[in-house]
């Protein structure tokens, strides 16, 4: 009888530590739970890059806190394949609390890979005011049908091929705009200031390129 509530009383001890364990777990995991709560995306490219730097941080804790949570879940192995009273709660326990983990680092990814794409769309503001006078002017020559009048037909045929190649020339550019926008806009799509230089920007790469691909047909089907 002695030997039994001996028995009784370490594993009593033995789940009390565990608890105390788990407890400590949720705790942390509750503080980084509250962490992602923070949504803000910057609205500058320092902005953003000090925000990518506070979660690059934030995600080298929840890695180094890997191992206390793999003990902890070694310490439930041994009370379950030591037959402990509450094995079933042990067991639950340990995935509730490893579950909760696995969730805030999923969601810790989605940030990270939010906050890239934030960085992406800053760099393409800041550089969006230069590409948006090129696209804008390059929009006037390919709606320019003075090609029509056959006067100076060398020096206008002349002229077109030049545009023609800054076009081919920059059209790894135009590609990348593209890329870009897609990947930003499924961010920042709620934001009324980021929609704004995204589709404007979009639509004129669109033009442009439908412009260009229509030059040849609408020289041959109108008349001059």
């Amino acid at each position: 009888m002695w030997r039994e509530r001996g028995d009784w009383l370490y594993q009593c001890s033995d789940l009390q530590l565990f608890n105390k364990e788990a407890d400590h777990i949720d705790a942390s995991t509750s503080s980084h739970e509250v962490f992602l709560e923070f949504t803000d995306l910057g609205g500058t490219i320092d902005d953003v890059e000090a925000l990518l730097k506070r979660h690059e941080d934030f995600e080298n804790t929840l890695t180094a806190q890997d191992e206390r949570l793999k003990v902890f879940s070694e310490m439930a192995d041994k009370l379950i394949a030591a037959e402990h009273y509450d094995s079933k709660a042990i067991d639950d326990r340990r995935k509730q609390v490893l579950a909760r983990r696995q969730a805030v680092k999923e969601s810790a990814n989605k940030r990270r890979v939010a906050l890239l794409a934030s960085h992406s769309f800053q760099e393409f503001c800041a550089n969006s005011d230069d590409l948006r006078v090129w696209l804008a002017d390059k929009l006037r020559t390919a709606a320019d049908e003075s090609y029509r009048d056959l006067s100076n037909l060398e020096r206008k045929l002349q002229k077109h091929e030049a545009f023609e190649r800054e076009l081919r020339s920059n059209e790894r550019q135009l590609r990348n705009v593209n890329k870009v926008i897609y990947k930003s806009v499924a961010v920042w799509a709620a934001s009324s200031e980021a929609r704004s230089p995204i589709f404007e920007i979009s639509i004129s790469v669109v033009a442009l390129q439908t412009s260009t691909w229509l030059i040849p047909y609408n020289a041959q089907s109108k008349p001059l």
